[in-house]
């Protein structure tokens, strides 16, 4: 019974109820704004990096339909070419039957999409947009095993698009990159801080707002 009360107590505790303090909104506020000055939004379905390449014989391997997308938008350009006629060389080789064509499509950025195109730790985004007019919606809290409060704020945002980012309305974009169909209405985003026992208010790591691409 003891042991279930002490459970009870714990679970309360963790739980605490927490009213935002004006200086713990606007801490946060400041810490967001100032953090993501330089954060910029991109299409990040599908991990990018050129020249890439597509072998078989109906170019049917994963995301084509997203590089033809790009493709659509200006943003790539493609070459095809034959690479191999096997026609006398043994089926075991090439794992096809004898005398398939086995052809290749290379993707490679064009001048509109080395504009855009951003690469962090050799993964690579296409950047169309900042966020602005940043608002915290809520905080919540819990406290952890120090003792110290972790508050969880949810903000709100609008989409600014980039100088000549018209592209991210291509039809094509849109459809296999659905969150770009949604850049005009307000995006929710959240993070997660820690507040010490002397009141300092600093993000955990890793968060929303520690990355340069969202």
């Amino acid at each position: 019974m003891r042991n279930k009360i002490l459970v009870i107590f714990l679970a309360a505790l963790a739980s605490c109820e927490y009213t935002p303090q004006k200086t713990d909104i606007k801490a946060i506020s400041k810490l967001i704004n100032n953090t993501i000055a330089d954060t910029e939004i991109c299409l990040k379905d599908k991990v990018f990096r050129f020249p890439d390449v597509i072998v078989g014989s109906k170019y049917s391997g994963e995301g084509l339909a997203q590089l033809d997308a790009l493709l659509s938008a200006g943003l790539l350009r493609e070459t095809e070419e034959i690479i191999s006629k096997p026609y006398n060389g043994p089926k075991y080789i090439y794992h096809y039957k004898q005398h398939h064509v086995i052809e290749r499509k290379i993707f490679y950025l064009t001048e509109l999409g080395m504009k855009y195109y951003r690469t962090d730790q050799s993964i690579g985004y296409f950047c169309y947009a900042r966020p602005e007019n940043i608002e915290i919606d809520t905080i919540d809290s819990t406290k952890n095993e120090q003792g110290d409060l972790v508050l969880t704020a949810s903000f709100s945002y609008d989409v600014k698009l980039n100088s000549d980012a018209s592209w991210i309305s291509n039809t094509w974009i849109q459809q296999e990159f659905p969150q770009s169909s949604s850049i005009k209405n307000r995006q929710t985003a959240q993070q997660q801080f820690i507040k010490d026992s002397k009141g300092s208010i600093k993000p955990i790591s890793p968060g929303i707002i520690d990355s340069l691409y969202w």
